[in-house]
């Protein structure tokens, strides 16, 4: 991960969320969304992070946008796993914060 070039003189105190672009990121439409932990670790300033649809299209996407490896099945199934599939990256990522 490129952190961005002013990293070193970020006011951490008066920031609820950190973002930026990282140049290197596996898309262009996608960003790297991050959340402070729960508890101690997250006062300690422990984050967890997760690449998401930049324009948080996420679950949309994943109900229309069908790959074409995936255009032989069914398009209702294949929305359904793809919804599940995304529900449980949530669901990891909600877990990670609150650890």
């Amino acid at each position: 991960m490129t952190l961005p070039r002013t990293f070193a003189e970020t006011p951490w105190d008066d920031l609820v969320v950190l973002g930026w672009r990282d140049p290197k990121a596996p898309r262009s439409d996608v960003s790297l969304f991050t959340a402070r932990r729960a508890g101690e670790a997250g006062r300690q300033g422990n984050t967890v992070g997760t690449y998401v649809c930049a324009d948080l299209g996420c679950a949309a996407r994943a109900r229309t946008e069908i790959p074409p490896w995936l255009l032989e099945r069914d398009p209702d199934e294949v929305a359904a796993e793809r919804t599940a599939e995304l529900e449980q990256r949530v669901h990891g990522f909600l877990d990670s914060v609150l650890r």
